[in-house]
């Protein structure tokens, strides 16, 4: 974070009325918003960017009034608590948790290069170079999650994003839950064209096993543009692991075996 500037600060303290200074006052009260990155079932993610440092971070935001039942309330404590326990390069940084009365705001690690899914669909898809050096940056990431007792439960294209130096950062812990060695969940989650077999067929599964699964996902449809699977038996396929690389694509015979 970037230092801030005492004096301004100061000028900004001043130029507030007598009767103001006694109101309810937050940290969200140095961060100007600007234009929405994401949109959640419990609020918005938004641009921010800090009024004395100018430094610009991802405001996550969960309005209170949609957080009625115990489970939506439950998730997102538990969110929290992962992100501050988490800390690796390929792993979005959690800055600051701010809570007020109707909302609840998470000061986020900003990424100015948008998603995954946004970057390979721009550019239909990727080489295996680029593919392989971004697939290793999830892969340490999530490793780390899996070795620190994590799984993500939701990897996807829309959950990667890119910094300004083309550096991935995992993102989006909602679905994410501690386990413990040998732990069985059986909750089904994540998006459906990423499931593995054992989420479409809702048997037990082995918490570290759905995110490697999913990462297979990932790098298909980096390096064809396309999903593995999809369409009306789109189940079905996963189920059978029935999918084949597209005629057009040039894709070396190492990285369909991987």
């Amino acid at each position: 974070p970037r230092e801030v500037d005492v004096e301004q600060l100061r000028r900004m303290i001043g130029t507030l009325r007598e009767d103001t200074v006694v109101q309810p006052f937050s940290s969200m009260d140095f961060y100007s918003f600007g234009k929405t990155l994401g949109q959640g079932a419990y609020g918005k993610v938004k641009l921010g960017s800090h009024l004395l440092t100018g430094e610009k971070v991802a405001v996550k935001t969960f309005e209170k009034s949609k957080l009625t039942e115990a489970h939506a309330r439950k998730r997102v404590s538990r969110e929290i608590r992962i992100l501050k326990a988490l800390s690796h390069p390929n792993i979005i940084k959690l800055y600051e948790v701010v809570d007020v009365p109707l909302r609840k705001y998470l000061i986020m690690q900003y990424s100015s290069g948008g998603d995954l899914c946004r970057y390979v669909r721009e550019n239909r898809r990727l080489s295996e170079q680029e593919s392989c050096r971004l697939f290793c940056q999830i892969v340490e990431g999530l490793l780390y999650c899996h070795l620190s007792g994590v799984v993500h439960r939701d990897v996807k294209l829309d959950n990667l994003l890119i910094d300004e130096d083309r550096n991935v950062k995992i993102v989006d812990f909602g679905f994410s839950v501690s386990f413990k060695e040998g732990q069985k969940l059986r909750k089904a989650c994540g998006s459906p064209s990423y499931a593995a077999p054992e989420i479409v067929a809702r048997r037990p599964y082995s918490p570290t096993g759905v995110d490697v699964w999913s990462l297979g996902v990932v790098l298909y449809m980096m390096l064809t543009g396309e999903p593995p699977f999809e369409g009306r038996d789109m189940n079905g396929r996963i189920a059978r692991g029935d999918y084949a690389f597209p005629a057009d694509v040039d894709v070396s015979d190492d990285a369909k075996d991987f």
